[in-house]
This record gives structure tokens, sequence and C-alpha cells, in this order.
């Protein structure tokens, strides 16, 4: 077994995932995601059309897609907190600029990232202000 095989550590992985989202790349988010992945947003779909629980490849991109077609991300900079066994902690700054008002949205959450076999099988992101994110989404619906 070659370099080339070696099973890649939940940190490169982790790494992996966050340029595909900063890039908008879904051909390379795909290849991150494993098929039975799950994802979870901890603000509900009554605010954010991407929330909730979704779970398998497909519906994790097309969670994905939604937010990425209505924000455009300028920042995403993640500071991993810890690394225990296959799960990455992580610290996130974000900035997502709204591409119908052009208003921005920053601030700060957390990913919890479970990796198995060089994919993603986890992803949570919790936001640290639940009663911003929700303004400003009523601020940009018009509401």
């Amino acid at each position: 077994m070659g370099d080339y095989d070696a099973p890649r550590d939940a940190r490169d992985v982790a790494g992996d995932l966050w340029t595909a989202l900063r890039t908008h790349d879904r051909e390379a988010l795909a290849r991150k995601m494993h098929a039975e992945s799950v994802l979870y947003v901890d603000l509900p779909q009554a605010i954010v059309p991407f929330g909730g629980i979704t779970s398998g490849r497909d519906s994790v991109l097309q969670r994905f897609g939604l937010q990425w077609d209505q924000f455009a991300t300028q920042r995403l900079n993640p500071t991993i907190r810890n690394i225990l066994n296959n799960v990455v902690y992580a610290d996130v700054e974000f900035a997502y600029q709204c591409r119908s008002t052009g208003h921005v949205l920053e601030g700060r959450l957390d990913h919890i990232i479970e990796v198995k076999d060089d994919q993603v099988v986890g992803l949570d992101v919790m936001f640290y202000d639940f009663n911003g994110i929700a303004a400003f989404m009523r601020m940009i619906r018009g509401e």
C-alpha cells in the first residue's frame, strides 16, 4: 500500500469540506459527503430553507444548493478546537452575502464533523445567534 492509498485523517477531510463550502464547489462537496451522510442545521426551515435535519448525499447537496442560491460566501474561516477519534470540533467565523439584497450576515457558528472512510458522515452546524439570524432573514424577506 503506497502513501497515496493511506487513509486521510479527519483534519484533512474537514479541510476539504470547508474548501468546497467556501467555494460552492458542488462536485467536491459530493466527493466529500458519504452516501448516507446526515446534515443538521440548528435553525428551523421556517427561518432558513436549508435548516433542520436531512440525510443522504443528494439531500445534503440540495440543502447546500438552497443556501448557495440565496447567499454568496464571503468568509468561512474555521478554527479547529479539538479532534476526538474521527470527529472534528471547530469554531467557524462566517460572512454570507444575500444575493438579492446585498446585505451581509456575519457571525460565528460551530461545526461538528464526523468522518468515516475519508468522507463526512455527519455535519452539525450550530449558530450562536439564533435571534439575530431570524431577524436578518425577516429583514431580507421584507417582513
